[in-house]
């Protein structure tokens, strides 16, 4: 959610930004600025920013939006499985029918997709009086799992969510490239998932590379321009800037303000930066 004077509207809502409803289209190429480079995202940047076509994620990778007014006595068809969503204009009274051939097919594995979810719970499990599976039975099951994402994606082959659940299977299995590489093309297809960021940061953070530390950082900066009052994203850049002994930065977050521009850098200028620092504090 993010704050509009007296009004609360959520990520996916395009109301600030003058839309009145749009559908979303998946491609399969990246769209580069004029000069063949995308606008990177900082701290400074809005939330009109990361959804734009001139920055890093969906809009210049395969997010690409059309929008339209639907008018009285009009009918839209949507094909299957794309993502849309609808902004009502003042008072409206509509209607909407779903019929899909995949329709069956498709909840046939939803509803495997949950009975798998129920036997990796621990939760569930000790409730009914069952035993919790072992780490290796549960390894089974994510595996499990990716073989029905697999067959939900010829059904939907741009689903920003089916690359969502993907890559965090493969986190749960530490399969960290991989899981890193579903998450991206989450965010290519929406770049206001949330929780895509949070899984990115997640993979960085459980590495002591100085690079993966500043990437994690990064991704947490955009979500936190998303919504600054989500608490994992709060939580989590409060830990690292803990960490580093970033006490200003500690404090903005603390009182939900926005954060100063990171300094954009290279994976090269980022350890000569830290050699050049040891080195300062060696003398």
């Amino acid at each position: 959610m993010y704050e509009s004077k007296d009004k609360l509207y959520g990520t996916n809502d395009p109301n600030k930004f003058g839309n009145f409803g749009f559908l979303r289209q998946a491609v399969l190429r990246r769209k580069l600025t004029a000069n063949g480079t995308f606008k990177v995202l900082n701290s400074e940047s809005t939330i009109g920013d990361v959804l734009s076509p001139d920055f890093e994620y969906g809009h210049n990778g395969l997010h690409k939006p059309f929008e339209c007014i639907q008018k009285e006595g009009q009918l839209i068809y949507l094909p299957e499985f794309w993502w849309h969503a609808v902004l009502n204009i003042g008072d409206v009274a509509a209607g909407g029918l779903q019929t899909s051939e995949s329709y069956t097919a498709w909840m046939k594995e939803i509803d495997y997709l949950g009975e798998i979810e129920r036997l990796l719970s621990d939760k569930k499990r000790r409730k009914s009086h069952k035993s919790v599976l072992s780490d290796l039975e549960k390894q089974a099951n994510h595996y499990d799992m990716l073989l029905v994402h697999a067959r939900l994606g010829k059904f939907a082959p741009f689903n920003g969510v089916h690359q969502f659940f993907v890559g965090f299977e493969y986190i749960d299995l530490g399969e960290y490239p991989l899981a890193e590489q579903y998450l991206y093309e989450a965010l290519y297809m929406d770049p206001s998932n949330l929780e895509a960021y949070l899984g990115l940061a997640k993979i960085y953070m459980d590495s002591d590379e100085l690079w993966h530390n500043y990437l994690a950082e990064r991704v947490l900066r955009i979500a936190y321009i998303l919504n600054h009052n989500h608490p994992t994203v709060r939580d989590r850049l409060l830990s690292i800037f803990e960490d580093h002994g970033e006490k200003e930065l500690y404090e903005l977050v603390q009182r939900h303000e926005p954060l100063p521009n990171v300094v954009e850098m290279t994976k090269e200028a980022l350890e000569k930066q830290q050699q050049f620092d040891d080195g300062t504090e060696m003398k």
